[in-house]
């Protein structure tokens, strides 16, 4: 489409996590919204924790929506990205060729395809659920001006 495409995968949206700390945070924020997330993230964590053993229940969609909203939070690096369709044990995962392979140089090794996403490659975890849970008490306060 020509459209850009940022990617943020696993690897890195694991990174951005919300532990018990921040439902305390919004459990004891005094905020209805606070208290509600509280709620819906300790929830979360649990089952989290519970199935795949981790300390922190990861913010996938939020991280998705980082390079719109503070894109300084998140890095990115312009790779070809495809969708594996031929091997039955891969079929439907992600593949993101992150080399810079000259392959003028190296004669052996395939050239990459066109770059046609920005995949995210790093990100500022703490800076990003911080936000996350600003965004989230800021919904108390009304719009902008409304005193």
């Amino acid at each position: 489409s020509g459209v850009p495409i940022h990617m943020v995968g696993l690897n890195v949206t694991r990174q951005a996590g919300i532990g018990p700390e921040h439902v305390t945070q919004l459990a004891n924020s005094g905020s209805p919204v606070g208290r509600c997330f509280a709620g819906l993230l300790d929830f979360y964590l649990e089952r989290s924790r519970a199935i795949f053993g981790l300390t922190h229940a990861s913010m996938h969609d939020p991280c998705a929506l980082l390079p719109l909203v503070r894109p300084e939070l998140i890095k990115h690096q312009l790779a070809h990205v495809h969708i594996e369709l031929a091997s039955p044990q891969l079929r439907g995962m992600t593949a993101c060729d992150l080399r810079r392979v000259n392959a003028e140089l190296a004669r052996t090794v395939h050239p990459n395809a066109r770059p046609n996403a920005h995949v995210a490659i790093a990100i500022d975890g703490p800076a990003a659920v911080d936000h996350v849970i600003q965004t989230l008490l800021s919904y108390d306060a009304g719009p902008p001006g409304a005193g």
